[in-house]
């Protein structure tokens, strides 16, 4: 799941980024941490990459095994 995110830093910074969260759950726990550490969360928007949801997280998934698989040599 990708999304685009407006956020003011701590510092009074304005910046937009793309963010791949594994599900709700990694996002609402980001979101928390962000917030915790004084960041305000403008907005949060879906990406739409015209491709299906499980075909996203099955990117998702080799991406993060090719991640791992780099981190073992």
């Amino acid at each position: 799941m990708i999304y685009i995110i407006n956020i003011k830093s701590a510092y009074g910074n304005y910046s937009v980024f793309e963010k791949d969260f594994t599900d709700d759950r990694h996002k609402s726990n980001w979101y928390k941490l962000m917030v915790k550490k004084g960041h305000k969360i403008i907005g949060i928007t879906p990406k739409h990459t015209g491709v299906h949801r499980k075909e996203q997280q099955l990117m998702h998934q080799h991406r993060k095994d090719r991640r791992n698989r780099k981190s073992l040599i």
